[in-house]
């Protein structure tokens, strides 16, 4: 990491850190102080790469923070390290609540697509493959953050029940990023 990264990162973690409640607009806070960290983190990680490998192009946002992050990191590590933080559960609550149709993960002008979220689902409880469960972890994340950012999302109390474990998935991946560039 370029010593302005090590910085940003560090000027984040100190307001991430005054951030210890559990109202509901903590968890929103969070994931949102999480985030641009995240995105510092796999845009540097993308940009040592690119001068690494001349061969690799510009990719979408979206392609960075899902499959590259998964291919840079590892899909084993990412998933052995949500494991090891006991992260799984997390990952069952988002499932359960895309199955029972509390949350659409996936929107398209604001409208839940329901394929693409029994797919998500699916993704998120494979178990057989690492690289397919990492990525939907991965894209559960940008697409929560989206859905926040772009979506004009109100506060609203039963948001906490998906705010919460991504939150929690977010703070691991970002933890094994951090590590992975050191």
């Amino acid at each position: 990491m370029t010593d302005e990264t090590i910085d940003y990162v560090n000027n984040w973690e100190k307001e991430l850190e005054k951030i210890n409640g559990n109202e509901l607009t903590d968890f929103f806070n969070r994931f949102q102080t999480l985030y641009p960290i995240y995105n510092r983190l796999y845009n540097d990680a993308f940009r040592i790469e690119q001068v690494k490998n001349k061969e690799l192009n510009r990719i979408s946002d979206y392609e960075k923070a899902t499959v590259f992050v998964r291919d840079f990191i590892g899909s084993d590590l990412i998933i052995d390290n949500l494991k090891a933080d006991n992260r799984i559960e997390d990952i069952k609550a988002i499932s359960d609540l895309i199955d029972n149709k509390v949350f659409h993960i996936n929107l398209r002008d604001g409208i839940g697509q329901e394929k693409f979220d029994k797919q998500l689902s699916k993704n998120l409880m494979n178990e057989q493959d690492n690289s397919i469960r990492a990525k939907a972890v991965l894209s559960v994340i940008y697409n929560v953050r989206c859905n926040l950012v772009h979506g004009y999302k109100n506060l609203e109390e039963h948001q906490r029940m998906l705010l919460e474990p991504v939150q929690n998935l977010l703070r691991t991946i970002f933890d094994t990023l951090k590590h992975r560039l050191k």
